[in-house]
């Protein structure tokens, strides 16, 4: 079963192991890392 709605994450709580990224089944290129970082300093989604 898909899986249908926007993808949404707690920057916050991201620990910058970019699971979402290379679980996402679309276009590997629609997310990726950032140069941001959050307030724990690991690089968060965009």
């Amino acid at each position: 079963m898909a899986f249908k709605g926007a993808l949404v994450i707690d920057t916050e709580k991201c620990k910058g192991c970019a699971v979402c990224i290379t679980g996402c089944p679309q276009d590997p290129k629609c997310i990726a890392l950032s140069k941001k970082v959050n307030a724990k300093g690991y690089n968060v989604p965009r």
